[in-house]
């Protein structure tokens, strides 16, 4: 059931799953950056690049905080 406070639509899969349930555990910037990615190209189809750029970013930063 899609809510726009408590279940946005461009966070629920075709199989009703809810991204909340699979970032719940995850740090900061890993979850933000699966909310990047699954959300991409369906919030707002203009910033799919955008959405994915961000993700990308927030990899990267895990990475250099990891190689350190």
């Amino acid at each position: 059931m899609s809510n726009p406070v408590s279940h946005p639509s461009h966070y629920i899969n075709a199989n009703g799953v809810e991204l909340i349930d699979i970032i719940d555990e995850m740090p900061f910037a890993r979850a933000s950056a699966m909310k990047y990615i699954f959300r991409a190209g369906k919030k707002n189809p203009e910033k799919e690049l955008e959405d994915l750029q961000k993700a990308a970013w927030l990899i990267q930063r895990e990475i250099t905080k990891l190689a350190k």
